[in-house]
């Protein structure tokens, strides 16, 4: 199975879920996949990868057949409403992470999260 890599921030942090286990660390570009692994997990245990830095955020997320992984450029407007939240994280981790969930409203009027995106605040 192959991630494309271009459109990924080249540092920032990575969240990765695994069958048997979740990521979350600071990363270079050179430092994601080696021997065939990421993050040191079997690339065949990946479910899903967020990569992000202070502007963007890269998603892939393995398919229902298995068989590739999906892209996910999350691009949203920043004049949409939104709500943002910020995260503190733990000492071995710098910084903090802004959470944006994007709004919309349905016919009622009614607001649900149409989509969210992540961003590293470094500190």
């Amino acid at each position: 199975m192959l991630i494309n890599f271009d459109k990924a921030p080249k540092e920032g942090v990575v969240l990765a879920y695994f069958r048997n286990c979740v990521k979350f660390q600071i990363y270079k570009d050179n430092q994601l996949e080696k021997d065939g692994k990421i993050l040191g997990e079997d690339k065949e245990e990946l479910l899903e990868l967020h990569m992000f830095d202070e502007n963007m955020e890269f998603r892939a997320v393995k398919s229902r057949s298995q068989k590739k992984y999906i892209p996910n450029d999350v691009l949203y407007n920043d004049n949409q409403d939104k709500i943002e939240e910020v995260i503190l994280l733990e000492q071995k981790t710098p910084g903090k992470i802004r959470v944006v969930n994007y709004l919309s409203y349905d016919e009622y009027g009614m607001a649900k999260i149409a989509g969210y995106q992540l961003r590293w605040i470094r500190e």
